[in-house]
């Protein structure tokens, strides 16, 4: 009976320690729960598109409504030592772009104010914006940025379940920028390569034209209307050098009396200003440069910003400028490039009917000869006259 009663009374005890136990840590269970339900529904989220810009807001948005954080930031590495800021919350948009420099990575989340050795403008702007908290993100073992949180709403310190669950974020969110990432790397490099291809089928079709024809003013005209279509342009001319000369074979867009313009090479030096790591001259760039002459100063002036050299067996043999486009689109350095190849096909076109046009004057000079001969042959008797004393 006495055993019973024990064990009773054992049964009780243990009741209570077990009920006491679930009251203690059931709160903590909640929270528990509660973070691992918020980071199953992130993770939904993040893994759900690729879009960059989308994939920040969720993880500068969950920690606001989960921790009641008042600020967020995201700063996703550029460069070996430099952080860019992709997106803010409660701070000022102002800031997206800017650009920090930082040496040391923290490897685990950190309270800003325990970091020492900060340079002074990211130690600055973090001041100024109260933040509090920095998350590192990596993926793959490579770092790609850092999560930047402020302070509670409520000025309450982050406790170490916060700073986990703030891993834990930052931990699949590394994942999900990694992806967006490498899907705009991979759209970027399709875009380039499909430029490319669009290029390599114009160029073709150009050249096709610029082959069909033996005159070397039907070229550049060919020439002048593929730049000015391909690249919505109104301006532009063609230079061709004959006899230490430059001469206009296209003026398109400039005023009539610009061909009187004196291009000989002592009046416009144009070719000493042509760098070998350039494919082209910004005419702005040369103003004052002693080389460029009057001349230069009159492309200028009537809207020519840029002259691309014409290539013949690493000579240059011509020049091709060009005013700006017509929707107010900048000129790129892949722009110029590909012109610097139309204008060496041009080049190789118009030399090659130089070339049958000479032949074919030889060939006339020939047959003329020929004729001359045959004339003349017929103008002489068969045999001379006898003549008898």
């Amino acid at each position: 009976m006495s055993d019973i009663n024990n064990s009773r009374e054992d049964g009780v005890l243990s009741t209570d320690r077990f009920a006491a136990i679930d009251k203690k840590d059931f709160n903590s269970l909640k929270i528990r729960y509660l973070e691992l339900t918020s980071l199953f529904e992130i993770n939904k989220i993040l893994n759900s598109t690729l879009d960059l810009n989308t994939i920040l807001d969720n993880v500068l948005l969950t920690p606001m409504g989960r921790l009641m954080v008042s600020k967020g930031m995201v700063m996703l590495l550029q460069k070996p030592t430099i952080l860019k800021v992709e997106n803010v919350k409660g701070i000022s948009e102002q800031t997206i772009g800017q650009c920090y420099s930082l040496q040391n990575f923290p490897q685990n989340a950190v309270l800003l104010n325990t970091l020492k050795d900060l340079p002074d403008r990211f130690s600055q702007v973090m001041e100024q914006n109260r933040m509090e908290v920095l998350v590192p993100m990596t993926a793959g073992g490579k770092y790609l940025g850092f999560l930047v949180y402020g302070k509670k709403y409520n000025n309450e310190s982050f406790s170490q379940e916060d700073v986990e669950f703030l891993e834990s974020l930052a931990n699949l969110a590394a994942i999900a920028v990694d992806k967006s990432l490498l899907f705009k790397e991979l759209k970027s490099t399709n875009k380039k390569l499909d430029k490319k291809v669009q290029e390599l089928s114009t160029l073709f079709e150009i050249n096709r034209e610029l082959s069909s024809s033996l005159d070397k003013s039907q070229i550049t005209q060919i020439l002048s209307f593929a730049i000015m279509g391909e690249f919505l342009i109104n301006k532009c001319i063609v230079l061709i050098e004959t006899d230490g000369k430059f001469k206009f074979e296209v003026a398109k867009g400039l005023s009539e009396k610009i061909e009187d313009v004196n291009l000989s090479a002592s009046q416009f030096p144009v070719k000493n200003l042509v760098r070998q790591d350039q494919n082209y001259i910004l005419l702005e760039d040369e103003l004052d440069n002693p080389e460029f002459g009057p001349t230069g100063n009159v492309l200028y002036e009537n809207g020519i910003e840029y002259l691309i050299p014409m290539y013949s067996k690493d000579q240059i043999k011509g020049f091709i400028g060009i005013g700006k486009k017509i929707t107010g689109e900048k000129v790129f350095n892949e722009d110029l490039a590909f012109l610097k190849t139309l204008g060496n096909d041009a080049m190789i076109s118009i030399e090659n009917a130089q070339m049958v046009q000479e032949m074919l004057e030889k060939q006339r000079m020939e047959d003329e000869m020929m004729i001359a001969k045959e004339i003349q042959n017929k103008l002489m008797p068969n045999k001379l006259p006898e003549i008898r004393v």
